[in-house]
């Protein structure tokens, strides 16, 4: 569309090992949005994400928590856009429905314009890139408000 704008975008990749989460801190500070990957074929992978909210907003959670739907609230209601990865997929095939809204994608097709996985990484690129371009005030009332 016309509205379409190139944006440079840095991504940094934070281990999930415990030796790296003390120092995480300092790159997680000021981020715009975080995407969290974790291993299907794992559970103890999916319960380390709310640790890794737990960096992301300073509100403690219990540790192994197994339950889908608070954790999916906290991910709605964290101060920056959030956009989980769950990868592994076919190792998990037992894996049902779960809380989260889904998308499959397949890293050997391209993701085409328009379609709703399309709309929704968008949405989520497009909400870090503004919060970028708001004043620092601004942003830091918004963390204030949670």
């Amino acid at each position: 569309t016309s509205e379409q704008r190139s944006e440079l975008m840095e991504l940094w990749d934070i281990g999930g090992s415990g030796a790296h989460r003390a120092a995480s801190a300092v790159f997680l500070d000021g981020a715009a949005g975080a995407i969290l990957v974790h291993d299907l074929s794992n559970k103890k992978s999916e319960e380390n994400l709310s640790q890794w909210l737990s960096l992301l907003d300073g509100k403690p959670r219990p540790v192994g928590s197994s339950s889908a739907r608070p954790l999916v609230a906290d991910i709605e209601s964290c101060h920056i856009p959030i956009l989980t990865v769950g990868c592994k997929l076919d190792l998990a095939p037992h894996r049902g429905p779960s809380a989260y809204d889904r998308m499959n994608i397949n890293c050997l097709r391209p993701i085409p314009p328009g379609s709703t996985a399309s709309m929704a990484l968008a949405r989520f690129f497009d909400d870090a890139i503004d919060r970028t371009k708001a004043p620092v005030n601004e942003r830091r009332r918004r963390v204030q408000q949670f």
